[in-house]
């Protein structure tokens, strides 16, 4: 498994984890919700690009709580068939899961394409 490199959380959190298209996809509706909803986020990219990097900065300035972000760069994914590429996906949230955990104290995982109300 590849680093985290970004900002851990430091205080409770909903947390997601994606890859850039689902980030581009879905992040900014998850954080506002999370965000009205009066709880921090974090959320964790799979192989980030630029847009990535900008839209995390935008995010972070329309929402009211705390917005926190980490990346992995993995490239062996590339190689992967489409099946086992969406499982690696479903499973990634847990992989890195005890280490938001640790820095964060409480989180509460969702996907990406949540709404929290």
């Amino acid at each position: 498994m590849s680093e985290l490199y970004g900002e851990l959380p430091t205080s409770p959190v909903i947390f997601a984890s994606c890859d850039k298209e689902y980030f581009k996809g879905h992040a900014a509706e998850f954080a506002m919700s999370c965000s009205e909803a009066g709880f921090d986020i974090h959320i964790n990219v799979v192989n980030p690009d630029m847009y990535t990097f900008s839209h995390a900065g935008a995010i972070n300035a329309l929402t009211e709580k705390r917005v926190t972000f980490t990346f992995q760069d993995i490239k062996d994914l590339k190689e992967l068939d489409s099946e086992t590429l969406r499982t690696y996906y479903a499973c990634n949230r847990f992989f890195i899961l005890p280490q938001i955990l640790n820095s964060a104290g409480k989180v509460l995982t969702l996907d990406i394409d949540c709404m929290v109300m």
